[in-house]
This record gives structure tokens, C-alpha cells and sequence, in this order.
């Protein structure tokens, strides 16, 4: 039709204009002036940036904003493929602790014992970003082994005790120990006692042999209670 081929006309008289326009300037001037507005972009500072006409599109041309797009869509992509790794860390690496299990491997007086002194662990505490408290409701002693019961989960973080307050006991302050969660329910009659090892988190494994400069290893009266 004939407004089609006005059209065609229109449109090769432009690019006749553009090509006439480009003949009057030397070889590889669009280069050139793409180049400088990049390298202009680059030796900019970042406020000026945000604050041009076209923010987003000019901040894209920046290295430093692609590489921390890189990052940034790196490091989702691994807690997305490892959703373990993502859960502990929006929770400050918490878990839900139903039940703590302290084995007790070495005594100050390095005497060998099948049970626990009523002196030796007091005042167990589980805690959340070192503020939130969770007291058990009650434990249970198995040889070296003491079992703490939470009557709900207690989101925690960290754990803590302190020592008979009678120094003359310090002999039967733990220097060696391990201390494992339950982060799962268990079924109604079960006697963690009788769990396998592998239903057990470690949390903790600690011993003043490898860990000598620890307070409670070389001084411990800050922790007595």
C-alpha cells in the first residue's frame, strides 16, 4: 500500500541521514564516545550515580555493582541448594533443644568415676543470643552422663553452667566434656537413655587438655556460682 511505502521511504531517508552524519566523523568515533561514557560511569562516585536521571541503568555499568550482583546471586544459589545451612543461619544458628545430654569425660582430680558429684554441675542453663534463659525441668544421671528435660523446645544457641562455689570441691569440677541436643521430638514413652548415638547433635566437645588458656582450665572462680 502506499502508506507502507512511505514508510520504507521514511525510513531509508533516516538511514541515509544517520550514515551521511557518521561519514563526517572519523573511524570508530561511536567507540570512542561509548567507551568515555563508560570509563566516565566508572570514575564516578556512586552518590552522583543515584542521584543522575537514570540511577538503576547507570549503576549497572559499574563494576563494582556487577560483581556484587555476582556475589549476591552466588550466595543465595548456595543457601538454596544447602536449605540446612539457611535455617541455621536466619536463627542465629539455633536449634530447638528437647533434650541436652552432658557427658562428663574428665574430672579436675583426674579420679575415674561412674557417676556424678551433686557439686560438680550447677545451675544449667540453655540460651538464646546470650539473653534468652531456658532452666531444664528436670534431669537424669546415667553413669558420667546427665540428661536435661525442657517441658517445651528450647530455641537455643549456647549452653552454660557453673561450678560448686566450695573451692576445696574443685577437685570434682568437669575439665573434660561433650554435650549433645535432641532437636527432634521423640515418641511418647521413649527413654532417651535408649536413643542411638546417631539421633544425637553434637554441640559441644571441650577439654582443658586441648584448650589449656580456658577460664575454666586455668582460672576458674569466675565460674563459681
Amino acid at each position: 500500500s502506499d502508506t507502507l511505502l512511505q514508510t520504507r521511504e521514511r525510513e531509508s531517508d533516516l538511514h541515509f541521514l544517520f550514515l551521511t552524519e557518521m561519514s563526517k566523523y572519523p573511524g570508530g568515533v561511536m567507540d570512542q564516545k561509548l567507551n568515555s561514557i563508560v570509563g566516565g560511569i566508572q570514575n564516578t562516585m556512586t552518590s552522583s550515580i543515584i542521584f543522575s536521571s537514570n540511577p538503576v541503568r547507570n549503576a549497572l555499568q559499574k563494576k563494582i555493582t556487577q560483581a556484587t550482583l555476582i556475589l549476591a546471586a552466588a550466595f543465595l544459589f548456595y543457601f538454596y541448594v544447602t536449605p540446612d545451612h539457611m535455617r541455621g543461619f536466619l536463627k542465629n544458628n539455633a536449634s530447638s533443644v528437647h533434650v541436652g545430654r552432658m557427658q562428663i569425660l574428665e574430672f579436675r582430680d583426674k579420679v575415674v568415676r561412674n557417676f556424678i558429684p551433686a557439686t560438680s554441675v550447677s545451675n544449667f542453663t540453655l540460651v538464646y543470643d546470650s539473653c534468652k534463659k531456658h532452666y531444664p525441668t528436670s534431669f537424669k544421671d546415667a553413669n558420667t552422663t546427665r540428661y536435661f528435660f525442657f517441658s517445651l523446645p528450647a530455641l537455643s544457641n549456647g549452653w552454660r553452667f557453673t561450678l560448686d562455689s566450695n573451692e576445696q570441691l574443685a577437685g570434682l569440677d568437669p575439665v573434660a566434656f561433650k554435650f549433645d541436643i535432641l532437636d527432634s521430638p521423640i515418641d511418647l514413652g521413649v527413654d532417651p537413655l535408649d536413643l542411638p548415638a546417631a539421633s544425637w547433635k553434637e554441640w559441644t566437645i571441650f577439654s582443658c587438655e586441648s584448650t589449656p588458656s580456658a577460664e575454666i582450665c586455668n582460672d576458674p572462680s569466675g565460674l563459681r556460682g
